[in-house]
């Protein structure tokens, strides 16, 4: 039996009154969507977890069955590690290490994303900044997506993940960069803290210093999300299925990576709005000739909804189902007949208004269902008045044999 696990970033919303009153899922024309929601089983899922931040690497460990409040490694930046092939030590610490616009006085965030800088900028800019020691390692990634590692601070500080407060950049767009710097929530993680504000502070003397590169809008660094090495058994000792993961953002290999999940490459799915769904659906479509569960990740809503674009999240979520839900329920009708189960779902709301993240309860299916419904939708009315299941629960119905 075969299993997909679709994952449409941040594709819930509030009602927008661009779209005349209705949320980006509403607006969107998605007949394969359709399809599988009048012939599954729908209902709201409770991605989020007290305590813990509304954020796409907790809200999906949930869904794939990992508990966050036992598992979750205090973020994103160590699964990135692996992702690129950083080995973390136990004592290590990992932080995401943004290059972001900031206003050109220094003291309003402006642009999480610094433009969609490029490599190349990106690569140019980095060179600029200045490690405070030589346990500091900067890392190049993705765009504006970068990785600073600390080695051994754990050894002195064991609980730092936990009392190191840093602010994630695309939650706070337009507010004042001296209200967001890290700050140390005990006195032993305030001098790391403190070295990390001087750390982002002097990335902004060095970047505005002298010429940079022509359309370059990047003028700052911005740490943030510090995590540890995660340890999590693997998914087929979970779930007794062989995974692969079809994305394109380094998270979500890293995630696989961490339960033992195998990789599907996909160059040209860039993980923004600007991304090859059909490469990611070939992607997703091999690893289902070899592999018993494909999780396929779609993050072109979420950043449509950062960037507070609610037509360019309607196309996203348009080019999601025409691109990716249709080739692969093809592919899953012509070769396991029957034998397949297709679960769809966002793994958090973001809205359009604010570019935030929020812990309301999203709506997901999953086909075939006991529930069928003639006129269903994966919208957020078509199932307000429907039960509300917790993450760590989905994932049995979507591997049931």
């Amino acid at each position: 039996m075969k299993h997909v696990l679709l994952i449409l970033d941040g594709a819930s919303d509030e009602q927008i009154p661009e779209l005349n009153g209705q949320t980006p899922l509403e607006a969107a024309c998605t007949p394969h969507l359709d399809y599988l929601a009048r012939s599954g089983t729908r209902g709201r899922l409770q991605t989020a977890f007290q305590g813990l931040p509304v954020d796409s690497l907790v809200c999906i460990m949930g869904i794939l069955g990992y508990d966050p409040a036992r598992y979750y490694p205090g973020g994103r930046a160590s699964v990135e590690a692996l992702a690129r092939g950083i080995s973390l030590a136990q004592d290590d610490l990992a932080l995401r290490c943004n290059i972001v616009r900031v206003s050109d006085n220094g003291e309003t965030l402006l642009d999480f994303t610094a433009g969609m800088i490029s490599d190349r900028h990106a690569e140019r800019l980095l060179t600029r900044a200045s490690l405070p020691d030589r346990a500091w390692e900067l890392h190049t990634g993705q765009s504006y997506r970068n990785l600073l590692v600390i080695r051994g601070i754990r050894r002195a500080i064991p609980d730092i993940v936990e009392t190191l407060e840093c602010c994630p950049p695309h939650m706070h767009s337009d507010e004042k960069v001296h209200g967001l710097l890290p700050e140390g929530k005990t006195r032993s993680a305030e001098k790391p803290a403190r070295q990390l504000r001087d750390f982002m502070l002097d990335s902004y003397i060095r970047f505005t210093a002298g010429k940079r590169p022509k359309g370059c809008a990047g003028n700052m660094l911005w740490v943030w999300s510090p995590s540890a090495m995660p340890d999590m058994p693997a998914f087929q000792a979970t779930c007794g299925k062989r995974g692969c993961v079809a994305a394109g953002l380094d998270f979500m290999h890293g995630l696989g990576m961490s339960i033992g999940m195998d990789f599907k490459p996909a160059p040209a799915a860039t993980g923004y709005t600007d991304t090859d769904y059909s490469a990611k659906a070939g992607a997703a479509i091999g690893a289902l000739d070899e592999y018993d569960f494909a999780l396929v990740h779609v993050n072109s809503p979420d950043e449509a909804s950062h960037q507070r674009n609610p037509r360019e999240k309607v196309l996203a979520i348009e080019r999601v189902d025409r691109f990716v839900v249709g080739p692969l329920l093809c592919r899953l009708r012509d070769t396991a007949r029957d034998d397949f189960t297709f679960a769809v779902c966002a793994d958090h709301m973001t809205r359009c208004r604010d570019g935030k993240h929020a812990g309301v309860p999203t709506p997901y299916l999953v086909y075939p269902g006991a529930r069928p419904a003639v006129n269903g939708r994966l919208t957020e009315r078509s199932v307000e008045a429907l039960p509300v299941l917790p993450s760590l629960d989905i994932i049995r119905e979507i591997v049931r044999t």
